[in-house]
């Protein structure tokens, strides 16, 4: 948290008091129990940690509806791999399943949103360490595979159950399971970079802050807040 920080025991440092008349500070000990003010120091790269919360908390919302979506679509692979086990009036009820199921894909694709912004139209584009993902849209008519679509295996589309073409359907659902695995696995390989990139960012940070408070570093902040701050990163 950027600004004042303590109280820290047992710290052997001295603290400035400016007098009334305005002259020098005055030098006295840090007492036990004093809060250290290090609102001056590094606060860009102290904010950092917050965007990166932001970010990884874009990313689990992303990943958890791609995972409803994907478990959806193992539920339509499974009806469509079944049809040849139903008679002509189960293939209504069939048909039914696969209508809803669709409907559903279609609800998270539009309700998955993150601080009122849409994370699965294929808008969303989410940064973090320095680098940039974009989520895919997952809605019916987005999903597939060469010229057909999720959509298609819709009542009276040309992959419904009535139409006979068990076998497209079945690739253009695999085709869409197959992206949501992409998707989520391209979002666990970001993290992981993302996360290697802030570290290092931090640790050069906190290498840069040693160095000045070790150095002197006297303009950025009063000798009380340098040893002070000294001891912290001992």
């Amino acid at each position: 948290m950027v600004g004042s920080i303590g109280p820290i025991p047992g710290v052997a440092a001295a603290r400035q008091a400016r007098p009334a008349d305005g002259s020098a500070p005055v030098q006295r000990p840090v007492r036990k129990g004093d809060w250290v003010d290090i609102s001056n120091v590094g606060q860009s790269s102290f904010q950092a940690p917050a965007l990166n919360e932001i970010a990884a908390k874009q990313l689990a919302a992303g990943d958890s509806a791609l995972g409803e979506v994907a478990g959806i679509l193992g539920d339509v692979a499974q009806l469509v791999s079944q049809r040849h086990e139903y008679s002509k009036e189960d293939a209504v009820s069939q048909q039914l399943q696969i209508d809803a199921s669709i409907a559903s894909v279609d609800r998270v694709a539009t309700t998955a949103h993150f601080d009122g912004t849409p994370l699965l139209d294929g808008s969303a584009v989410i940064e973090a360490g320095g680098q940039k993902i974009a989520l895919p849209a997952v809605d019916s008519a987005s999903l597939g595979v060469g010229d057909y679509r999720l959509g298609d295996l819709r009542t009276g589309g040309g992959l419904a159950v009535a139409s006979g073409n068990e076998a497209i359907a079945t690739s253009v659902v695999a085709a869409a399971i197959a992206n949501m695995a992409d998707a989520r696995t391209q979002i666990a390989m970001f993290k992981s970079q993302a996360h290697t990139t802030s570290a290092a960012d931090m640790a050069t940070t906190m290498q840069s802050i040693r160095e000045m408070m070790l150095g002197g570093g006297q303009d950025a902040v009063g000798e009380g807040n340098r040893s002070a701050i000294v001891q912290m990163l001992k």
